[in-house]
């Protein structure tokens, strides 16, 4: 692979004890999916099985990073990654970019990542995707909405581990706070309680990246005011 296939987007995102893994040649991975993987994700051909291909290979070589036993990486009831026990991550991909970030659960209790493509945004679309934090949303240029669709992406993952809720697009509020970072506002389903929570995001010329994790005590308490990087 040449040095391009080795991009630090995400890497960049995230606090250095959290493993990230990433490559802008996805096709080039050679590892196949084994036959539990395969299996889990309902035999998949073309397009789809080829980005599970690519994100397994990598998720097992970060789980593999952490000092974790190897093995495969199945699908859950919510098309979600299954880790092994003590390890908590994500795992994000388009036709030319995959990446994982994976962390120990007893330094981290989740972790979200996503990539976008750049595209055009239809107007109805703008409006779902940034609600009523639009105005700042589009004040970051063309890219703004898809940011905005990246980071609320990143923290469906993100609390679908940390709560097992699945949140909606539509109930979940985020806003650019300083270059770079992002504030999500959500409801705690089981609390009731508002929680706040802080990311980070990136832009390619051609992508938009994001990520947030939630540290181990934030996660042990999940208080109204959980901070996260």
């Amino acid at each position: 692979m040449s040095a391009e296939a080795h991009p630090r987007h995400v890497r960049r995102l995230l606090p250095s004890d959290i493993c990230v893994l990433e490559t802008s040649e996805p096709a080039g991975l050679a590892d196949d999916l084994v036959v539990e993987e395969r299996a889990s994700a309902g035999w998949p051909i073309g397009r789809r099985y080829e980005d599970l291909k690519a994100g397994r290979h990598l998720a097992r070589r970060a789980v593999a990073c952490l000092g974790v036993a190897p093995m495969p990486i199945l699908r859950g009831s919510y098309g979600e990654p299954l880790w092994p026990e003590k390890v908590c991550g994500s795992i994000t991909h388009t036709r030319d970019y995959c990446a994982v970030a994976v962390a120990r659960r007893t330094l981290w209790s989740a972790v979200g990542i996503d990539v976008q493509d750049l595209r055009p945004v239809s107007d109805s679309v703008r409006a779902r995707i940034c609600g009523a934090q639009r105005t700042a949303w589009l004040a970051l240029g063309a890219q703004g909405p898809l940011v905005a669709f990246s980071a609320k992406e990143s923290v469906i993952k993100l609390w679908f581990q940390a709560r097992r809720q699945a949140l909606a697009l539509d109930g979940l509020t985020v806003a650019p706070r300083q270059p770079g970072r992002f504030t999500a506002l959500l409801t705690d389903a089981v609390t009731g309680r508002p929680v706040r929570l802080q990311g980070r995001y990136a832009c390619s010329d051609r992508l938009v990246f994001s990520a947030i994790a939630i540290p181990y005590h934030a996660g042990v308490r999940l208080e109204a005011a959980a901070h996260v990087v």
